[in-house]
This record gives structure tokens, sequence and C-alpha cells, in this order.
């Protein structure tokens, strides 16, 4: 399964993936399956508010402990 995937703003606040974000087209869900060395491409949908700063954070999945916070430029 995927591990979860949250976005951090600048004050420390976490944020979890939108689960209606199923229905983007293109989005990768909360309960899809990764096989090892296979590529997957896709979206991750959050609801959150406009105009912070965010990093993505990611861990080596759902028994690791490490963990990496991604800087997000804003798009637009």
């Amino acid at each position: 399964m995927i591990p979860p995937f949250k976005l951090i703003d600048q004050s420390g606040a976490e944020y979890d993936i939108y689960y209606g974000g199923w229905a983007v087209s293109g989005s990768i869900g909360v309960i899809e399956n990764l096989n090892p060395q296979v590529k997957k491409e896709g979206f991750l949908v959050f609801d959150v508010p406009p105009h912070n700063q965010y990093f993505l954070k990611v861990s080596g999945g759902y028994w690791s402990s490490e963990i990496a916070l991604i800087r997000l430029s804003p798009k637009g």
C-alpha cells in the first residue's frame, strides 16, 4: 500500500490527503498498491489553505522510520 503522505505548512500544521481526491483524473488513491521497482505517476490531492508555504512529507513506508521533507513551490 502507498505510505502516508502529508503536507506540512510553515507553522508545522500537518494535512492529510483529501479522500475525495479519488475523483480527480490522474490522482493516486490512499489505498492503491505499489509494487517494488514499478514506476507510478499521478497526483496527490490535498485540501489546504492557499498562500502558505508547504512541504511534502514522505516516508520509506509504513514500517520505516525514514522521512524526508520536499519543499513545494507554488504554481501560478
